[in-house]
């Protein structure tokens, strides 16, 4: 046989464990880019990428020198890498209390004091 050729396409689709919403949009075009590198890092052709708030979608070309186990594991540690890098530089511009209230501020959702959580700030004052 003197030529081989393949034509692989797989549809990668992981969730944010227990889908919950973890995924902020700020960071959605960075992640898409991040993911991209890992996958061609790695050797294969990213078709189409995408993400959710609780998961995202890779579909890819992919050579069968590559074990597909290893490259989703890749990429789910490599992401959810970037996730939480980027979530700790977030925090350190604002603090969980700052964000927190202006998103109560921008859903116009009125709210007691009171019941608000205790802020670890407000009580090293």
């Amino acid at each position: 046989m003197a030529n081989t050729y393949t034509q692989i396409y797989i549809h990668i689709v992981f969730a944010v464990q227990g889908r919950r919403n973890l995924i902020p949009r700020i960071y959605k075009d960075d992640l898409c880019k991040y993911a991209t590198g890992i996958i061609r890092n790695r050797g294969q052709k990213v078709i189409a990428i995408n993400n959710e708030p609780d998961h995202m979608h890779t579909f890819i070309g992919m050579q069968p020198t590559v074990v597909l186990s290893d490259l989703v594991r890749d990429l789910k540690a490599g992401t959810s890498g970037f996730i939480i890098h980027n979530q700790e530089k977030h925090h350190r511009k604002k603090t969980f209390k700052d964000e927190y209230l202006k998103m109560l501020q921008d859903f116009a959702i009125q709210y007691d004091e009171r019941y608000l959580f205790r802020w670890i700030e407000d009580e090293k004052q």
